[in-house]
């Protein structure tokens, strides 16, 4: 999740510092994004 984040321009800080809630979020939300980033590749090149 670190890797993630810190490629979109979080701090590690922000990350560290998130209650376990906003951690909740933040790895819910980048699920969501390879989610969305599976349907785009599976649009362009057809489902594997």
């Amino acid at each position: 999740m670190l890797h993630h984040y810190l490629q979109r321009g979080h701090s590690i800080r922000s990350i560290i510092n998130a209650s376990p809630v906003e951690r909740l979020f933040l790895f819910a939300s980048m699920e969501k994004s390879f989610e969305e980033e599976k349907a785009k590749y599976e649009a362009m090149f057809g489902q594997s």
